[in-house]
């Protein structure tokens, strides 16, 4: 199948960034040769500025956009890779993945934004051959996502982390690389077998609701995550359990039901004042 990698769609994401100009030097080398690939640095400018974006999140660009996000560099970018990837791949089949990471504690997570039978059942196959991975499925799916990957047929998002902004780190990127072996393994797999696969059924967590810090006067040091959740990503939370601490020692705890956070603490999500995104673990089946 025809395969198209795509790293640096935020610019201060260096694990994908240095995949891509790797393959993109060794054209491919090392990748299984079950596979015709496409190679995408996303966002150049915002890589080269060390910044998540120039005008506006290129990962929310793929989509409706005003009159005036016209102009935004990312939304012309945005029209840029959706041609080139159409062109490329010439109306055949195609499948995309998105490298990310995160300053979370989430490790290896493979991301689902469509209800896509053969993306549930390669990354099905994939979380089963990577050790402590988990698999995600977004709050917007199929025609309400407007991420990288959805202007491809099939396609996941590879979340590795926590890693910090702007840093190359080898042992995020040697996780994201096995990942991305993983599923094209598991491409090949499926490709090879041409019967219909039998409909997938994931455990998984499915993000339900952003939760933000609580305010506190501008002259107050802000609310923080209580030690306890720090790191936590999919760990549970209980009603009862502390989720927030003040500057002067209150505890703030959980009073809703169960739930498993991910996303805590990342970086790029505290301008919104993100504490987390609350997810719940389910079984979701797949045509």
């Amino acid at each position: 199948m025809k395969v198209v990698l795509v790293g640096g769609t935020h610019g201060n994401e260096k694990t994908g960034v240095y995949l891509i100009k790797k393959w993109l030097a060794t054209q491919g080398k090392g990748l299984p040769a079950d596979h015709e690939y496409l190679f995408l640095l996303a966002n150049p400018r915002a890589t080269e500025e060390n910044r998540r974006f120039i005008d506006s999140d290129l990962n929310r660009s793929f989509g409706h956009r005003t009159q005036a996000q016209a102009h935004d560099y990312e939304f012309s970018r945005a029209r840029e890779l959706t041609e080139q990837v159409q062109n490329w791949s010439d109306s055949d089949p195609y499948f995309l993945i998105d490298l990310h990471t995160t300053t979370s504690n989430m490790g290896v997570t493979f991301v689902l934004s469509r209800m896509d039978g053969l993306s549930a059942r390669v990354v099905q196959s994939a979380s089963l051959n990577t050790e402590n991975s988990r698999i995600l499925m977004n709050a917007d799916l199929d025609g309400d996502c407007v991420f990288v990957e959805s202007i491809a047929p099939h396609g996941i998002i590879i979340e590795v982390g926590p890693v910090a902004q702007n840093v190359y780190d080898s042992r995020r990127i040697e996780l994201t690389e096995m990942a991305v072996h993983r599923v094209l393994q598991a491409l090949a797999d499926m490709e090879s077998d041409k019967e219909r696969q039998p409909p997938a059924e994931l455990d998984l967590y499915q993000e339900k609701r952003i939760i933000r810090f609580p305010q506190v006067p501008h002259e107050h040091p802000p609310c923080v995550i209580h030690p306890d959740l720090v790191g936590g990503d999919y760990s549970v939370l209980r009603n009862g359990m502390p989720v927030f601490i003040q500057s002067d020692g209150e505890v703030i705890c959980w009073q809703e039901e169960e739930i498993y956070p991910v996303f805590i603490n990342e970086a790029a999500y505290l301008p919104q004042q993100v504490a987390f995104m609350a997810t719940r673990k389910v079984k979701v089946a797949f045509p």
